[in-house]
């Protein structure tokens, strides 16, 4: 007891400063959650790893050929603490559901994880300081979803960014995590040069501009190949001062992001300066590809200078990246130069296209938006991805996706009031309900409209709430 009294008295304000690492929780769950969870926790400077209790080591039968299935997934604020005005995002998510999707694959590059929640963390620091017969800890939601898939096959495990150098560490709304959901059975994190370890989050040293959420790179073998990922979650408000309402232009960061690249420039499309949202489109036009210009220069230099020459980006881009056949309009077409010109975004990441150009955005009654794209060099170990058969899983198809609709058939109203009603938390060392009884009904009436009413009217909100508001994209690579 006086270990752990000593290990809380050294967390606690390492945990207070720096809000946007996620090691202190790392750390806490590898003392007090990896028995209960059945978890092996390494919690190292530059990623945090989880698997099944007998070890993260390489299994015997990583190295035979195989077809392996890889994905990309922005899996919507998963572990959302709240947003701007206080209010959790993902208050419904099932994590159950999420992981049926994920388990369709075997290496999902994942964006949009969110650190455990401040109150969480202090919650468990209380509850682990003065135990409470009867109460829990509680679990970040990342590990919730690793256990789940854990649950049908133990060799899943995950490899975690512990922090993403975001401008603000307070930012909870656009500050994030990264990781890699794995089959360890067939396909294991090895050493990755430029980081000197498994993984690494790039840091802003190497951007000439600002990139918002920094992109989190972890290389992997399989069969007999070695291959680098790199998962990015690229910007989608233009760099601004204000609240959002009385917001302008942030132009010590956005006029160097220009530098890197300008679209009307290098493309010839123009927006019409007398008209607020086409401005404001052309802010956020320009510094998203200014982030993918910033990055691919990187990724260029990574496998120029080293031994990693097979490197597999993945990113929800925020920006569509139409094949030539597909860019019919002006706008279309300037954005098909923007990523293939000689001297476009990706020019110093040789060889490098973008691939997967497919509605991917979940919308209340239909897909939208095609943001989610690999961008690769098809040469080396990624010659035999298949990029012609990559496509989004679409998870809002009830045909494609039986397992899930199964699952989502069984969901019941009285079983989730009540598992709100057991939940606890601690007030002057005492347990007492977390959700008031108005907060139940008010969360209730959201479960019943957003997923049993959605379900039976066939919109998509039901999908938006208990997986995500994106669809992955995959593809199978031979390796």
């Amino acid at each position: 007891m006086k270990k752990i009294l000593a290990l809380l008295m050294v967390m606690a304000p390492v945990f207070a400063l720096q809000a946007s690492s996620e090691t202190p929780v790392c750390e806490f769950t590898k003392l007090h959650l990896a028995k209960q969870l059945k978890l092996s926790v390494e919690c190292k400077g530059s990623y945090l790893q989880y698997c099944e209790e007998k070890g993260c080591g390489i299994q015997e039968n990583v190295d035979k050929r195989r077809e392996l299935k890889i994905a990309g997934f922005n899996v919507y604020n998963l572990g959302m603490e709240q947003d701007i005005k206080g209010n959790k995002l993902t208050a419904l998510k099932d994590h159950r559901i999420l992981a049926e999707v994920i388990g369709q694959f075997d290496l999902v590059a994942a964006i949009e994880l969110k650190h455990f929640a401040k109150e969480d963390m202090v919650y468990n620091m209380a509850l682990a300081k003065n135990p409470i017969n009867g109460l829990a800890f509680r679990v970040p939601a990342y590990l919730q979803v690793l256990r789940q898939l854990q649950a049908k096959d133990s060799s899943w495990s995950l490899i975690l960014a512990p922090d993403l150098f975001g401008i603000n560490p307070a930012d909870t709304l656009n500050n994030e995590l990264s990781g890699f959901f794995y089959r360890r059975n067939v396909v294991a994190p090895v050493h990755t040069e430029y980081c000197k370890s498994l993984a690494c989050a790039v840091p802003a040293k190497e951007f000439k501009a600002d990139v918002a959420r920094k992109p989190f790179l972890a290389s992997f073998t399989s069969g007999k190949s070695t291959f680098t990922m790199a998962a990015v979650h690229f910007r989608y408000r233009y760099p601004y001062i204000g609240d959002g309402k009385k917001s302008m232009l942030n132009e010590a960061l956005y006029n160097p992001m220009l530098k890197v690249y300008e679209f009307e420039a290098h493309t010839g499309f123009v927006y019409n300066p007398k008209v607020k949202s086409q401005v404001e489109e052309k802010y956020e036009t320009s510094s998203r590809f200014s982030e993918v210009k910033s990055v691919s220069n990187f990724l260029g230099r990574l496998v120029a200078n080293s031994r990693q020459k097979d490197v597999l980006l993945y990113g929800d881009f925020n920006l569509m990246a139409p094949r030539e056949e597909e860019a019919k309009t002006p706008k279309e077409a300037a954005f098909r130069r923007a990523w293939m010109d000689e001297k476009g975004v990706l020019e110093n990441f040789k060889g490098a296209a973008p691939y997967v150009n497919k509605l991917s955005t979940v919308g209340k009654e239909q897909l939208s938006n095609a943001f989610d794209h690999f961008v690769f060099s098809k040469s080396g170990s990624l010659k035999g991805c298949n990029t012609a058969n990559a496509d989004v899983f679409n998870f809002t198809d009830r045909d494609q996706f039986r397992a899930g609709d199964e699952l989502i058939k069984s969901l019941d109203l009285e079983k989730f009031k009540q598992s709100l009603r057991t939940e606890m938390k601690l007030e002057k060392g005492k347990a007492i309900p977390r959700y008031s009884s108005g907060k139940v009904d008010f969360l209730s009436i959201g479960f019943q409209t957003k997923v049993l009413d959605s379900y039976q009217k066939g919109t998509f909100t039901v999908y938006q709430e208990l997986i995500s508001d994106h669809l992955p994209i995959s593809m199978s690579c031979s390796f």
